[in-house]
């Protein structure tokens, strides 16, 4: 709603200025068209990332290319939780806010967000867990709105199954990017494969020791109700997931 009634308004305006100036309308939406679709804005982009996997408690992602002042970076990290029942990250990550993390005992397996503004000068991000098996996604978002980043967010676990639904989150603004963080207790029960209406897998799945991550994308373009991911795995083992969906700048 909000990219149409900015489409509107430039082309009225486009009207009046061809009716006082003598110009042809047409001529002038020719010239105005590049300023109108930027106007729009819309669903912010998922515009490059980059992975790591670790054996150590300390992981360290390299910076995805691309990086200017003003995008939004986001971390997604997982391990298999060898203490169930403890969440095994926190925020502890300098200028990072710490989005949440989820963790249990049915699980085995835990999944965590971080998040931030990107300053002049970004390099890698590093992420300490309480345990020595890790793996991380680090994101690059263009056209988020980085004042109010999180639209809703919603963190669960599933005990074992082959058949792992990551439950939709509700949005209350048009346009965001909903983004799944998926964390599996094993690195065994690969191919995984992710569905959902609209739902795409960003990059591959990472396999680290007995861990393995999937990070999904959606575009959400109007508000209300979203829709369920799911991730089917070839063995039985538990979970630990989010959905996240991002306000547009626009």
């Amino acid at each position: 709603m909000k990219r149409f009634n900015i489409v509107l308004l430039i082309t009225s305006l486009v009207l009046f200025f061809a009716l006082v100036s003598g110009v042809p309308a047409h001529a002038i939406m020719f010239i105005c068209g590049d300023t109108a679709a930027a106007a729009a804005g819309g669903v912010p982009d998922l515009a490059s990332y980059a992975t790591s996997t670790g054996s150590t408690s300390s992981l360290t992602i390299a910076a995805p290319a691309g990086i200017a002042s003003g995008d939004l970076l986001v971390a997604i990290v997982g391990n298999d939780a060898t203490n169930p029942g403890d969440c095994t990250f926190s925020d502890n990550v300098t200028d990072w806010t710490f989005g949440g993390c989820t963790g249990s005992s049915s699980s085995d397996s835990c999944v965590a967000l971080y998040y931030k503004t990107a300053g002049s000068s970004e390099g890698a991000v590093t992420v300490t867990s309480t345990v020595s098996v890790n793996w991380g996604f680090f994101l690059r978002v263009t056209g988020a709105d980085t004042s109010d980043v999180v639209n809703a967010s919603l963190f669960e676990n599933q005990s074992g199954r082959t058949s792992h639904i990551i439950t939709a989150v509700t949005t209350d603004a048009d346009d965001c990017l909903v983004l799944f963080g998926f964390s599996y207790d094993g690195s065994d029960g690969t191919p995984y494969t992710v569905s959902g209406t609209g739902w795409g897998q960003v990059g591959s799945t990472l396999l680290v020791g007995d861990s393995s991550g999937v990070v999904g994308q959606r575009d959400q373009e109007s508000l209300g109700a979203g829709v369920n991911a799911g991730v089917a795995t070839t063995l039985s083992d538990g979970s630990a997931h989010f959905q996240l969906a991002i306000n547009s700048g626009s």
